[in-house]
């Protein structure tokens, strides 16, 4: 977060444990702000994803795609689908 520079109010920090805690918007995009990483670079960022009870039965899909220029140059994606019921499966 510090080569991010982030400074959003938003942002909550615990430095003890490496962590930050960003809040997005369930319904769509969340841009972080540019930073410039050097060509071979190797960070670790781990994303921790939070859904109140609530907003488990529906499937979310989160990305991160990393841009050049206005170019996409790397993307990760990952599908969240809600857990299966047992009655589902009973005749």
């Amino acid at each position: 977060m510090d080569q991010m520079q982030m400074r959003s109010p938003y942002v909550r920090f615990d430095r003890k444990l490496g962590l930050a805690w960003l809040p997005v918007n369930p319904c769509g995009p969340r841009l972080i702000d540019d930073f410039m990483v050097a060509a071979k670079a190797r960070l670790q960022m781990r994303l921790l994803v939070y859904l109140p009870e609530e907003h488990h039965r529906q499937g979310y899909e989160l990305f991160a795609r990393q841009l050049y220029r206005g170019e996409e140059v790397g993307r990760v994606t990952w599908r969240l689908v809600p857990p299966r019921r047992q009655d589902q499966y009973q005749s």
